[in-house]
């Protein structure tokens, strides 16, 4: 009889045991659906020292498309990597966003609402992905640099770390971007005294043109612009050139507010030509921003024109050569009138002009953060390199 019930306390306990074994199995197993499709994404536990359980996945996909609403009073924003791995890029650590904050402690992610990868972000990873992923989490991909400088410029780096459905949304300095990221930095403040401010610029007028450039012959856009400037120059048009292609990056640092001032025209030419929306600080701190009126080369005067205010520019594709173009720009420093038409935008900004600034007003992280408090569907994107490279114009990967 005792050895009967040692039996029952036996298999009792087997039972038990399997139990345990089937729900740790659950637990350590998430169920997705997809596009119809029942799809099994193992995650495997592992014990760290500290006693925490962690947990770790090999699959980069596994994403529905339900609504997800994350109802947290604080959000986690977690910067896996430093740009490049240079300390000094990318946002302030601890930067505090409200109801987000920024960390680049990777011990936090299983705390993170968000992740923030910049394609340098997986340099030092082996994928498949090894680490914890949350299916309610937000993996992001930042880049601020165009596909040609990717592509060429850091001799053909391939973004295939990031494809296979590894990546939710998209950060750039694309319109179509899930968060898009501007180089301009202060439109909330643009229209500040807007008159008053347009008559302090226009009072310091007295040369025409400036352009700084560092990148003199990396790019094919690099070597098309610097031709373009000397065309200009060339049909007699006044420019002065500081930058280390002209190695006088000292003697721009020593210009006085006074002089930086003093230009009317700021050469906005990127290193890469008809790239989708790439706009840099040529355009919106060197030209906009310092009361310049810039003379745009490099993206196309449509996407020019979804994102900088209405008449605030002038656009090479406008003029049949650089001589046309220099004959423009000089007859127009000599018609303060025409000139000043340039800022109507700032002095009496219409409905379209604010709407247009207004999608420059938040900052990314801030524009993360407010996404992250609504609720959001869920999504991914397949491959980040068709998404970055596949529907870029020829004269964009040109090499």
């Amino acid at each position: 009889m005792k050895r009967g019930k040692l039996w029952i306390v036996f298999f009792g306990l087997l039972a038990s045991g399997v139990l345990l074994v089937v729900w740790n199995y659950q637990s350590a197993n998430t169920w997705f659906v997809r596009g119809g499709t029942l799809t099994l994404t193992f995650k495997p536990w592992r014990k760290e020292s500290s006693n925490k359980i962690i947990n770790y996945t090999h699959q980069k996909r596994g994403f529905g498309t339900k609504m997800v609403n994350v109802t947290k009073e604080h959000h986690w924003i977690l910067m896996w990597r430093h740009p490049w791995g240079v300390q000094t890029e990318g946002p302030r650590d601890g930067k505090d966003l409200g109801k987000c904050t920024i960390t680049y402690d990777q011990k936090r992610l299983p705390e993170a609402s968000a992740v923030i990868f910049h394609y340098s972000g997986l340099d030092r990873e082996t994928m498949p992905w090894k680490h914890y992923r949350n299916p309610d989490q937000l993996f992001v991909y930042l880049t601020m640099e165009s596909p040609s400088y990717i592509q060429i410029g850091e001799h053909r780096r391939t973004m295939s770390k990031f494809d296979g459905g590894f990546i939710n949304w998209t950060m750039s300095y694309r319109h179509s971007s899930d968060i898009f990221s501007s180089y301009f930095t202060s439109a909330n403040t643009i229209f500040e005294n807007g008159k008053q401010k347009v008559e302090d610029l226009l009072a310091k007028k007295s040369r025409t043109g400036l352009w700084v450039v560092s990148n003199c012959k990396l790019l094919p856009g690099s070597r098309m612009r610097y031709r373009y400037i000397e065309d200009l120059i060339q049909a007699g048009l006044p420019i002065d050139r500081y930058g280390a292609c002209f190695r006088n990056k000292k003697e721009f640092a020593a210009l006085s507010p006074e002089v930086l001032h003093s230009y009317r025209f700021y050469f906005s030419f990127e290193n890469a030509l008809h790239c989708e929306d790439y706009m840099t600080e040529k355009l919106w701190t060197n030209g906009i921003q310092s009361g310049r009126v810039p003379v745009i080369w490099g993206p196309l005067k449509a996407d020019v024109e979804k994102l900088a205010p209405p008449g605030s520019f002038i656009h090479t594709e406008d003029f049949k050569s650089p001589a046309e173009l220099a004959q423009y720009l000089l007859r127009l420093e000599k018609n303060e009138t025409e000139y000043r038409r340039f800022f109507d935008w700032r002095m009496n900004p219409d409905e379209r002009t604010k709407k247009i600034v207004a999608q420059h007003y938040l900052i990314r992280e801030e524009q993360l953060c407010d996404k992250l408090q609504r609720p959001f569907s869920r999504k991914y994107v397949e491959s980040i390199s068709d998404w970055f490279f596949g529907n870029e114009t020829k004269e964009c990967l040109q090499n």
